[in-house]
């Protein structure tokens, strides 16, 4: 429970993933510390293996949002518009607060424009709301 309170509180991602890690060999293949671990590599530039991360987060749990969202953030940093687009369909379809989420990723950014991906997610302005 401390490494998680001491992972939140870090700002440096290289020191969140040694956390994850201490996790990890308290609990390996932990699907919590797997995606979370995830986010930090993406946060890192690291987008094939934040890939491989919720690739192995996805072997025990399928329905797992979280590492949905995440690779499809990885498939986008990528250029695999398609990759991107199923996984993040899946998990704007297991976790609806995920789609709002999407809307502001900077890893869409090259999403955005496509009609597929506002679709999917919806437009910016559809979070605004009315004076």
């Amino acid at each position: 429970h401390s490494l998680w309170l001491k992972a939140t509180k870090e700002s440096s991602y290289k020191e969140k993933i040694e956390l994850y890690d201490r996790i990890l060999e308290l609990r390996p293949d932990d699907p919590e510390a797997l995606a979370w671990k995830a986010d930090a590599a993406l946060e890192l530039g690291e987008q094939r293996w934040a890939l491989s991360l919720c690739d192995r987060v996805l072997e025990v749990d399928e329905d797992n949002a979280h590492a949905l969202y995440q690779r499809a953030c990885a498939w986008a940093g990528l250029g695999e518009t398609e990759n991107a687009l199923r996984d993040l369909r899946q998990a704007v379809a297991i976790s609806e607060a995920l789609r709002q989420h999407a809307r502001a990723e900077e890893m869409f950014v090259p999403l955005r424009e496509m009609e597929r991906f506002q679709e999917l997610v919806g437009r910016a302005e559809d979070d605004e709301t009315p004076l």
